[in-house]
C-alpha cells in the first residue's frame, strides 16, 4: 500500500473536524429549507380549507337567499302546495350546497394529508454523508 499523503495525524483530524463542521452546516441549511417549504404548503393548503369553507357559507346565504324563492315557486306551480314548497325548497337547496363545500373541505384536506413533514432531502444527506464519514474515518 502506497500512502501518498504524507500529513500527519493531527492535521488529518484538523482536516476532518473541518470537513465535518462544513458539513453540519450545510446540512443545518437543507434542513432549514425543507422546513420553511413545507410550512408554506401547509398555509397554502390550510387557507384553502378555510376559504373553502367561507366560500361554501356565503353560498349557502346566497343560494337559499335566491334559489329557495324560485324552487319554492316552481314546486308551486308544478301543483306542490305551498305549505310543503316552503319546506321542500329549502332542503334541496341546502342539501346542494353543502355538497359542494364538503368536497372543497375534502379535497384541502387531502392536500395536506399528503404533505410529508420530515425533511426528507436533509434525512437522505445525512445519510450519505455519514457514509462518506465512514470512509474518511477508516481510511
Amino acid at each position: 500500500m502506497e500512502q501518498s499523503d504524507q500529513r500527519s495525524i493531527g492535521e488529518l483530524m484538523k482536516d476532518l473536524r473541518d470537513e465535518v463542521t462544513l458539513l453540519l452546516r450545510q446540512e443545518a441549511e437543507l434542513m432549514r429549507t425543507e422546513i420553511s417549504e413545507t410550512v408554506a404548503k401547509l398555509a397554502r393548503n390550510g387557507v384553502m380549507v378555510l376559504v373553502g369553507g367561507a366560500v361554501a357559507y356565503a353560498a349557502l346565504l346566497v343560494l337559499l337567499a335566491a334559489a329557495v324563492m324560485g324552487l319554492g315557486a316552481g314546486l308551486v306551480a308544478a301543483g306542490m302546495g305551498v305549505a310543503t314548497a316552503v319546506w321542500v325548497a329549502p332542503l334541496v337547496i341546502g342539501a346542494m350546497v353543502v355538497t359542494v363545500a364538503l368536497l372543497m373541505v375534502r379535497r384541502g384536506f387531502r392536500a395536506l394529508r399528503e404533505l410529508r413533514l420530515a425533511p426528507e432531502r436533509t434525512v437522505d444527506s445525512v445519510r450519505a454523508h455519514g457514509e462518506w464519514l465512514k470512509g474518511k474515518v477508516t481510511k
